[in-house]
């Protein structure tokens, strides 16, 4: 006993003189130092929560750095935002800056720019550098503070003083944009020479840009192309994009097809699409098809219309590719709808419209008004929306209350003007203070969604109301909407649902259809499905394609009526004939599984290959189809691109697809990391099989870090939903564990 007390006293001996040695926090953050130095990073953390706990300002600041950066602790933001929190409270102009960008960049979850300023203001007046330069770009753009060009150029000059090469590029680009003053291109591209000297990539980009086009300079495209190649080596992408230019084109540079190769390379991967194009079409024209056509995929999966053309084209030539006209016809729909085009008719003139004009000239805003609407139609004239907009404006001009209405529906959907939401709401409000019903519930419309003018959900009901009034079906059946989802106000189903009716007893076919879900949904009043299925023939009667899709459902599975599928598949068949394309999901599905109709796998892929570009599940399905060789030849590679294009719609199950063809490398480079994220957004949206990949990704290490607590949360997720490898794979983990 006297033995094991004499070791204890002298343990405690032991302990005392280190812990003298290190009494005052200061000297506590002073050793924590040393010992990371020394390569003791967990004595070190210690000694330093020790120091922050203490209240020492630069302990706390060091450890939210630490934990920002997870150096010898795990990273973690919250606990980093809150060590920095109390080093700013205490004034540590570091913290304050770091407490800037945790509300900058949202690192804690939403970011609120206002709260990012007022903690860089507060740095930037202690005089560091980099709250200066961070203060000066919120009011730049406009982040959390309103926009002051002359005091963020006043700031990035006390930041170029310190030597900061970025302050430098903003300087360059507020003389070349003339931002808080003339432009100046010649300063501009002096500016831009500061920084680019310093190696700050963008500086160098920018530099090249103004002696490739004479901004401020005398154009040099051999120079300008030297400092593309700059900036290209720092993985400026638009540089690298640029310079490949400059080697497929020969300019200010000898043509070199492997530089222009390596340069796009580069572009393609950091993602650009343009990239992508411009690669694809340099191989295209060298014969090399069969590599053109994947990067012209990549692109149009991106969105780049031209690309979609692109490769429309290779499918219905069968460049790169093999032939296939109905892939053809999906990318070139898909190019069209994303460029918005469409048609016009041009009937006859008429003596009618002819005296009409004699009637509009010189005087008489109602005549112009009607003549407006005539060449907005092509009624009796030539179909001109621009001479309909400048009648429009002329009777507008006089204070007609109907043209002002008209006008402001012409800025609203760009008829024979420019599209402008801001015009649309002036002119909306001109004739909506005039009582114009019209006019009173498309201003509503404006403030419940935004377009024009701040949204306002409140001042929204208040024109709708205005516009039911008067009895007027389109404000009743907005302000019934209102009432019974609660925007702007309290919420009143019961009153919602009264307004509603009102609106669909005048004809209104959303009204109708509204009715019906509320009826479906037991919403304002008793769940009754068969006055729903009353409601939705109502609509459906004026060939309203929700209305005949919900029909079709109800008939499908006998709600509100006897369950008939064929009757169903008839209503599919005229939802889908009018374009809705979830009309058209539901008549391929019915045709592919002989649902009310005999079984025919061909005409049911017909069906969802016209709806898969609208509808995320008719493209998941048909895939499924060009994958299992149902109404058509199996095709991996046509598959793959269904699969894309609804997961990029957001359907989990397509999205574990593609997952699934990174990860096994079908049709594409097999490539985990590709095969992660997709797999990680199925995953988290709850697919179980998804879940379990993904547990399998964590354990072996394959395109994220092993990790197996990850591991183990995505089995036990998939356990959860009875996916019986899950159950497997969490006793071995345990196991090893």
């Amino acid at each position: 006993m006297k033995k094991w007390l004499i070791l204890l006293w002298a343990a405690c001996m032991l302990f005392g003189a280190a812990a003298a040695e290190e009494t005052t926090a200061e000297a506590m953050y002073s050793r924590s130092i040393a010992c990371m130095e020394q390569g003791d990073g967990q004595r070190g953390a210690e000694l330093m929560t020790s120091a922050a706990q203490s209240g020492y300002a630069p302990a706390q600041s060091y450890l939210g750095y630490m934990y920002s950066q997870g150096l010898y602790v795990e990273k973690d933001w919250v606990q980093a935002a809150d060590w920095f929190l109390k080093a700013a409270e205490q004034g540590d102009a570091y913290a304050r800056h770091m407490m800037g960008d945790v509300w900058l960049y949202g690192c804690t979850g939403e970011a609120d720019y206002a709260r990012a300023a007022g903690w860089y203001e507060l740095a930037a007046e202690q005089g560091y550098l980099y709250s200066q330069l961070a203060l000066g770009k919120c009011l730049y753009y406009g982040w959390g503070v309103e926009r002051d060009y002359h005091r963020a150029r006043s700031l990035f000059d006390m930041a170029a003083e310190q030597g900061n090469a970025e302050a430098g590029k903003l300087l360059g680009d507020m003389y070349l944009y003339g931002h808080g003053g003339e432009a100046d291109y010649a300063r501009a591209a002096e500016w831009y020479r500061w920084a680019a000297e310093k190696d700050w990539a963008e500086a160098c980009l920018m530099l090249g840009e103004c002696l490739y086009n004479g901004w401020g300079v005398t154009a040099d495209h051999a120079r300008a192309a030297e400092w593309y190649l700059k900036a290209a080596e720092k993985g400026n992408l638009t540089a690298q994009l640029k310079l490949g230019g400059c080697y497929s084109g020969g300019d200010g540079v000898a043509y070199d097809y492997s530089q222009a190769e390596y340069w796009y390379q580069r572009a393609v991967e950091q993602g650009s699409a343009d990239a992508m194009v411009e690669l694809g079409a340099m191989y295209f024209n060298h014969g090399k098809r069969d590599k053109a056509f994947p990067l012209f995929l990549q692109a149009a999966e991106q969105g780049h219309t031209g690309a979609m053309n692109l490769v429309a084209d290779c499918y219905m030539q069968g460049w790169g590719v093999e032939n296939d006209i109905q892939l053809a016809s999906l990318w070139t729909a898909r190019g069209l709808r994303a460029r918005g085009q469409g048609d016009w008719s041009m009937p006859e003139k008429d003596e009618g419209a002819q005296r009409l004009t004699l009637a509009a000239e010189p005087e008489g805003a109602q005549a112009r008004t009607l003549l407006a609407r005539r060449y907005e139609h092509g009624e009796g004239v030539d179909q001109d929306p621009v001479r309909a907009a400048e009648l429009y404006a002329s009777a507008a001009d006089e204070g007609y209350a109907d043209a002002q209405y008209q006008l402001g529906r012409c800025f609203d959907q760009g008829v024979g003007v420019e599209k402008d939401a801001a015009q649309a709401v002036r002119w909306y409000r001109l004739a909506a203070d005039q009582g114009h019903a019209d006019a009173q519930w498309q201003l509503g419309l404006c403030f419940f969604s935004g377009d024009g003018v701040g949204q306002d959900y409140a001042q929204a009901v208040q024109w709708f109301e205005l516009a039911a009034e008067q009895a007027d079906p389109e404000g009743q059946y907005m302000l019934g909407y209102c009432w019974v989802l609660g925007y702007g106000s309290q919420g009143n189903a019961e009153k919602g649902l009264e307004m509603i009716r009102a609106s669909a007893e005048s004809g209104v076919a959303d009204a109708c259809v509204l009715l019906g879900y509320c009826y479906h949904q037991g919403i304002g009043a008793d769940r009754d499905d068969v006055e729903a299925e009353k409601w939705f023939r109502a609509a459906a009667a004026q060939d309203n394609a929700e209305a005949l899709l919900n029909l079709g459902i109800f008939h499908e599975n006998g709600y509100g009526v006897e369950k008939d599928e064929r009757r169903a598949v008839e209503y599919y068949r005229r939802a889908a004939d009018l374009g809705d394309s979830r009309g058209a999901y539901h008549l391929g599905r019915c045709c592919l599984r002989g649902i009310g109709l005999d079984r025919d796998e061909k005409t049911g892929l017909g069906w969802l290959l016209q709806a898969a570009e609208e509808y995320p599940p008719a493209a998941y399905l048909a895939g499924g189809c060009y994958e299992q060789g149902l109404g058509t030849q199996a095709d991996p590679a046509s598959a793959l691109a269904l699969f894309r294009i609804a997961a990029e719609g957001g359907h989990a199950g397509a999205q574990a697809k593609v997952g699934v063809y990174y990860y096994d490398g079908r049709v594409v480079e097999q490539d985990y990391a590709q095969a992660a994220r997709w797999m990680l957004m199925a995953a988290e949206q709850g697919d179980a099989q998804a879940q379990y990949n993904m547990g399998m990704m964590y354990y072996h290490g394959r395109g994220v870090a092993q990790d197996m607590d990850e591991a183990e949360r995505w089995f036990s997720l998939a356990a959860q939903q009875d996916v019986e490898q899950a159950h497997s794979a969490l006793e071995i983990l345990r196991r090893e564990k």
